[in-house]
This record gives structure tokens, sequence and C-alpha cells, in this order.
């Protein structure tokens, strides 16, 4: 669609594609310069991307010849892909909870850190971890907003993906941690770097320099 919208002057020129491709571009560029991305920081662009392809999915409609069998096509396309997306999604999920381990993870943090005990979940989107940990939990971005729950005279246990567990040290002025555990669960679906619990250390200053 992209070479038929660079290439046909008739697709350049359609106002709505033209409005939906800069929608999606403008924010790929913005949600690229964040230092940290969630998946699900891409939901507002779908109607961008929905109105530019639908656009030109209108005009190559409109040029083929046998346009009733395209529709039945499409039809049946569309119908499929509910079911194949339903059956794809179970397996992924059954293959990660297999692979991550999360409960027996899940239930170490817990024998720690008993229910209503919060757990603080950084920088992190382990999604089957925090099913199997259950509530009350909470999830932390910033650095200084870690600062802050370290800093204050309760322990707090602590989720964050390994490559920041070795470096919080450089970002937090007044709280401290300490590491408890690593897992073998990987951190969500888009990083390969293993889990640490972490615990406040309330009174032990800031971390040195």
């Amino acid at each position: 669609m992209g070479w038929l919208f660079v290439r046909r002057p008739e697709y350049r020129n359609d106002a709505e594609a033209g409005f939906g491709i800069t929608w999606l571009l403008t924010g790929l560029i913005v949600f690229s310069c964040a230092s940290f991305k969630r998946a699900d920081y891409l939901l507002p662009l779908y109607p961008g991307a929905a109105l530019f392809l639908g656009s030109l999915a209108d005009h190559w409609y409109k040029r083929i010849n046998r346009q009733r069998l395209t529709a039945i096509a499409l039809g049946v396309g569309l119908c499929v892909f509910p079911v194949g997306w339903c059956v794809y999604a179970n397996a992924m999920a059954t293959r990660a909870g297999n692979r991550e381990e999360a409960r027996p993870f899940a239930e170490e943090i817990r024998r720690r850190a008993p229910a209503p005990q919060l757990i603080l979940f950084f920088r992190t989107e382990a999604h089957n971890l925090a099913f199997h940990v259950g509530r009350p939990i909470d999830t932390l971005l910033e650095w200084e907003n870690l600062d802050i729950w370290a800093s204050r005279p309760q322990i707090y246990y602590v989720v964050m993906p390994s490559a920041y567990a070795s470096v919080w040290s450089a970002h937090m002025k007044s709280g401290r941690l300490e590491e408890v555990m690593r897992s073998s669960v990987l951190a969500g679906a888009y990083h390969d770097d293993p889990l640490v619990l972490l615990r406040t250390r309330p009174g032990a200053g800031a971390p040195p320099r």
C-alpha cells in the first residue's frame, strides 16, 4: 500500500489517505522518542492506519475487474482471521506461561510479601507474572517515582528487568534497594531480560555515587 501511495498520483491526492498517513507517522515519531515504550502506546495510531489503508483499498477495489469475487474472498478472510487469531493467541499464551514459569516466581514473591502488601512493577509488562502475583500491585515508569517509594519508612518489594536493576544507584538520590532474587522469566513480550525482585531499604540513606 505504501508503494502504491508513493507511485500513484490519485492515491497521493486522496485527502483522507494523506491525513491517515500523517496521523500514523507523526505518532510513530513521537512515541519513538520516548525513553520507555509500551505496546499499548500504539493504540492511538490505529485509527490513522485504518484510515490510510481503507482509503487506498477503496481506490484499489474500484480499479479491479472481479469486484464481487474479491469482496467474497475478503469477507471469508475477515471471518477466518478472528478464529485464527484466537488459536494463535491461546497457543502463545500457553507457551509463554510454560516458558516463563511465572507462577513459582509469583508464589515466592508473595511468600516474602503476603497480600495485602503492595508489589511494585518497574518498567516491565510482565502481565503473566502480575496475574499470578495478584493485587495489590502498582506500575512505575519513572526513576523519580521509584525513588520516592524507596525513601519511605516501609519496606516495599520491586520487580524490574535486570538491565534496570544493575543501574538503579545511578538514578536514585534518596532511596536504596537491595536484590532479593532473580528469575528466568522474561520481562515481557518484547524483552529477553530476566526479572529481578528487589526490596527497599528504609534508613539506608542515598546510594553511593
